[in-house]
């Protein structure tokens, strides 16, 4: 593809970015409120949604567990970074910024592909987020969780409902853009590009997440759309507490300025893909 037919490719996902900093930084716009209506409104809405329509349940396990590998690996290179990055990696590294970055991504710029499976590699990377931060009772006051389950029940009952499906389904298309604004409104105040610890962290997190979709492509039996899917989502960047919209949690500095620098980098990788032509299962 060439340069300006990328651009705009891109334009569904870097105007709501780019919205949603202007009105960050301009009008003092604040990041909570939007996070506690994706949390437990428009997030919600958007997992039952795609969970439901987009995959069986083996494959949904497949890629839960390729998330939670994800997650795990990043968490490891994490813990014994010191002994071969002499800048010190942020413990997001290990945390995928799937929920505002791959899924609106994936719905708005890359034609829907790969939707259903950064919806499933996202349960992955939650859990293993609660299981080492936070507790089961944590975990069972997650919305998201009761959204994903109930997509799981009425996929294997054959439950139909289309009134519920309609009522459902405006949420679910606004929570694309919402997410993307929210996104926008994290990334300000803006961070220097200067910041080792921050090239690190975004580092670590690609390189782990993408050794780990790799793998999982070559060794599972994924479809070339589901690896597709995979191979994108591998290249989200980190994410902060609040972006991940599992946990309410105060973020760190080092995290805030990894998850914008990665926010950049992520989107650059992207850019080459689309403007290259590579196909990510072509591994």
């Amino acid at each position: 593809m060439s340069l300006s037919s990328v651009i705009q490719v891109l334009l569904p996902t870097l105007v709501p970015i780019a919205v949603g900093y202007a009105v960050a930084r301009w009008i003092g716009v604040a990041t909570k409120p939007l996070a506690t209506l994706l949390r437990y409104v428009f997030f919600p809405a958007l997992l039952f949604t795609v969970v439901q329509g987009r995959m069986g349940f083996s494959t949904f396990l497949l890629l839960a567990a390729t998330g939670a590998a994800m997650a795990g690996v990043g968490l490891l290179l994490v813990r014994n970074a010191g002994r071969f990055l002499k800048p010190q990696v942020d413990s997001s590294a290990a945390l995928l910024n799937i929920a505002c970055f791959s899924i609106p991504f994936l719905a708005l710029s890359w034609a829907a592909n790969g939707l259903g499976t950064a919806c499933a590699l996202f349960v992955g990377v939650a859990l293993v987020l609660f299981l080492v931060e936070s507790n089961a009772k944590a975990l069972l006051r997650e919305p998201w969780l009761y959204a994903v389950a109930a997509a799981l029940l009425f996929q294997g009952l054959g439950i139909s409902l289309p009134w519920f499906d309609k009522m459902l389904t405006p949420f679910a298309r606004a929570a694309y853009v919402v997410l993307l604004l929210f996104l926008g409104t994290a990334l300000h105040p803006w961070v220097s590009f200067r910041n080792a610890e921050a090239w690190a962290t975004v580092g670590v997190r690609m390189v782990s997440g993408l050794a780990v979709g790799l793998l999982a492509v070559a060794m599972l039996p994924f479809s070339a759309a589901i690896a597709e899917g995979v191979i994108l989502t591998a290249l989200a960047p980190p994410a902060t507490r609040s972006m991940a919209l599992a946990v309410d949690a105060e973020e760190s500095q080092a995290a805030r300025a990894a998850a914008s620098l990665g926010v950049v980098v992520s989107l650059a990788v992207i850019l080459f893909l689309l403007v290259s032509g590579w196909k990510p299962w072509r591994v």
